[in-house]
């Protein structure tokens, strides 16, 4: 991991603000242009929250996370409100 990372207490099991957001918006079922779209950003931006949202609950696809994150209690199926 980049020193830079670890100075800012980064480490793979954190997840940033924005990567709660954009793994809120895969939970909407939102593409990956639309989460872009939504939260202002540039789609392979959103390809890398993606992974490292992926990365952070040890799978490979987007739906494997979404599914641990809600058995985590991370997001709530309210707050997805489909």
């Amino acid at each position: 991991m980049p020193q830079s990372l670890q100075r800012l207490g980064w480490s793979p099991n954190h997840l940033t603000r924005r990567h709660r957001e954009c793994l809120h918006w895969m939970a909407k079922g939102l593409l990956a242009k639309e989460i872009a779209d939504k939260m202002g950003i540039h789609v392979g931006t959103v390809w890398k929250h993606r992974a490292m949202i992926m990365s952070h609950y040890g799978v490979n696809e987007a739906l494997p996370a979404v599914i641990k994150a809600l058995k985590a209690g991370h997001i709530k199926l309210e707050e997805i409100n489909l």
